[in-house]
């Protein structure tokens, strides 16, 4: 058995590993994909060797591809020569920070693991990290510049809906590149020439991208002698939004070179997609890193005083995929030299500096996202789709969660949800810019046979968040007379880690308010507002040059609301419709317009 490279084990129904397992010494490779039986502990627990003794050192893949692991155990560190590393469809919540010591490590499959929260430092070579549908995934450990090696890579970060560190994921990215090109410009051997890119989900183009444009083609002007020895290539941006699409995807951006005399010439690179089917129903941004060596090596392209970057969208055969699938809504280039790498940190921290809103400017952001949604709706449906398809999911389970309540079968708490977004849905009734709405009741609002309790929403604006948050709601009813009260509130949402956020988020809260029910004079109350605050696990308030709230909205719960067809009807329909070129302009401007008012 010493001798044993290949081990296939997939789709069995083993419970256990071969033990011991450290007596294949020659093992090169171990498939147990799918196997359903398996545990966590018991399914690694034999790979838990002691430093003086790892067996294991001819293992260069390792396949856990959804075998239920709810654990993964720091020894996996210990797997010196890994190379593949397929983690896909299991429930664990974290990566050991040991799978930074895997040196060979060039690939990590977590597809489908919707329980990951956070990323330790990523191991040093890795090629190809797949992240694809890692819903719960809201942080990403930095990594320092000691234990980065460049190679061509590729991160996938498609469907992280909770993902906001996009800053981060540049400044890595950035890295990693430059150290690539340095291999790639020295004329190494080993050292292949590619784009390299990642993608996560995102609707604008980030401002370090120095030319952009809405639609699929940029344009911009070339300095004399742009190609010189510090140029390290091109970075891209393209900004893509999907009607679920069901496709493989490539990227393919086409330069087009002109000199002042008319002469032209054409390149191409793609940016990495992917060849199986991905349902992808929002906006997301494509990055991209190409090296362009052929710009230093040909010294005619010094002549070219203009280059315009067009982005086409293809199957993985080189078919264009059509509109009514996906669509390019913007996009972006910038030339990268070795001298603006090193200050990248300066240029991203002035690019995303947050500067909290004054009353006057969110009210005239709270007026311009109503405008915007009126007069385009389907540029910005993935938000709100999105976030739809989160309340018809939720409100059925809430409500009969609630009538438990009332039944005295359950004890009473929250049903809460977040995610990326920066309006307040239209289903929310009462809505309001900045930390307070304030609506009439109806007589008889509290009736104990249909009222289900009070749906919150608050939309919140981080910057590189890295406190323990609690969203506190205060209601203060009054009636006609003015008499009223004030004691009553709830905790929309709250967490006592440090998560990372550096984007807008909605919060989502149903609070069954049991006290409406119990006590008759709620009934005489004419009026309530109600008042979000941002305080930390400690109950102090938090500052708003870290984040603030934009806009919250209210909506009293009718047990009529239980039906999900009802609920879908009070939403607007958001079905995925490429957009004209008037509107992608009209779109593009009013993005740059916010940003530039809006803080």
């Amino acid at each position: 058995m010493h001798c044993l490279r290949y081990l296939y084990l997939e789709q069995t129904c083993i419970t256990k590993l071969p033990s011991p397992i450290g007596n294949l010494k020659g093992l090169a490779c171990l498939e147990v994909g799918n196997c359903k039986f398996l545990t966590g502990i018991t399914c690694l627990g034999d790979l838990q060797l002691p430093g003086r003794c790892v067996d294991l050192d001819c293992l260069r893949k390792l396949n856990l591809d959804g075998c239920n692991i709810r654990e993964v155990p720091d020894s996996l560190g210990l797997l010196s020569s890994l190379e593949v590393l397929d983690l896909s469809g299991n429930n664990f919540q974290t990566i050991p920070i040991s799978i930074n010591k895997l040196f060979e490590l060039q690939y990590l499959g977590l597809r489908n693991c919707e329980n990951l929260q956070s990323l330790p430092e990523l191991p040093p070579q890795l090629s190809k990290l797949d992240a694809d549908n890692c819903k719960g995934l809201s942080y990403l450990e930095s990594s320092s510049s000691t234990v980065v090696e460049g190679n061509i890579f590729e991160f996938i970060f498609t469907n992280c809906l909770r993902l906001p560190v996009i800053n981060q994921i540049l400044e890595y990215s950035l890295l990693k590149f430059q150290l690539y090109t340095k291999r790639l410009y020295h004329q190494l051997p080993d050292v292949p020439e590619r784009a390299c890119s990642f993608c996560l989900p995102g609707y604008m183009t980030p401002e370090l991208f120095s030319h952009q444009s809405w639609g699929s083609t940029v344009k911009l002007q070339l300095s004399s002698h742009w190609a010189n020895s510090k140029f390290l290539g091109f970075s891209l941006c393209v900004v893509i939004a999907f009607g679920s699409v069901g496709h493989s995807l490539q990227v393919k951006c086409t330069y087009h070179f002109r000199n002042k005399h008319g002469d032209s010439r054409d390149l191409d690179c793609y940016l990495h997609g992917w060849y199986d089917e991905k349902r992808i129903d929002s906006t997301h941004i494509f990055v991209g890193f190409d090296p362009c060596v052929i710009a230093k090596e040909d010294y005619m392209f010094s002549e070219y005083n203009e280059v315009s970057v067009k982005f086409q969208l293809e199957d993985i055969n080189g078919n264009l995929l059509p509109l009514d699938l996906c669509q390019v809504h913007e996009c972006g280039v910038r030339l990268l030299y070795e001298d603006e790498i090193q200050c990248f940190h300066l240029i991203m921290s002035d690019s995303f500096r947050f500067y909290p809103l004054n009353l006057d400017g969110l009210e005239a952001r709270f007026q311009a996202k109503r405008a915007r949604f009126q007069g385009m709706r389907l540029g910005d449906f993935f938000v709100t789709r999105r976030t739809s398809e989160f309340l018809v999911k939720n409100i059925t389970n809430f409500i009969t969660h609630s009538e438990e309540l009332y039944n005295k079968k359950l004890p009473a708490g929250m049903c809460n949800f977040y995610l990326p977004g920066d309006v307040t849905p239209e289903w929310f009734s009462h809505q309001r810019w900045g930390s307070k709405v304030t609506f009439q009741l109806s007589s008889q609002w509290a009736n104990s046979k249909s009222f289900r309790g009070f749906c919150l929403c608050a939309v919140i604006a981080f910057y590189s968040f890295g406190h323990s948050l609690q969203v506190k709601c205060i209601y203060r009813f009054r009636t006609t007379y003015g008499y009223g009260r004030d004691y009553l509130y709830c905790y929309l949402y709250d967490w006592d880690d440090k998560k990372l956020f550096d984007s807008a988020h909605i919060f989502v809260g149903f609070d069954p308010c049991l006290g409406v029910i119990y006590d008759s004079m709620f009934c005489e109350y004419s009026k309530v507002s109600v008042k979000f605050q941002l305080e930390d696990i400690n109950g102090n308030l938090l500052p708003s040059n870290l984040c603030q709230l934009y806009e919250c909205g209210v909506r009293l719960l009718d047990v009529k609301d239980k039906d999900e067809t009802s609920l879908c009807l009070t939403m607007a329909d958001y079905r995925f419709c490429p957009l004209d070129r008037d509107v992608l302009e009209a779109m593009f401007q009013a993005k740059r317009y916010r940003g530039e008012n809006c803080g």
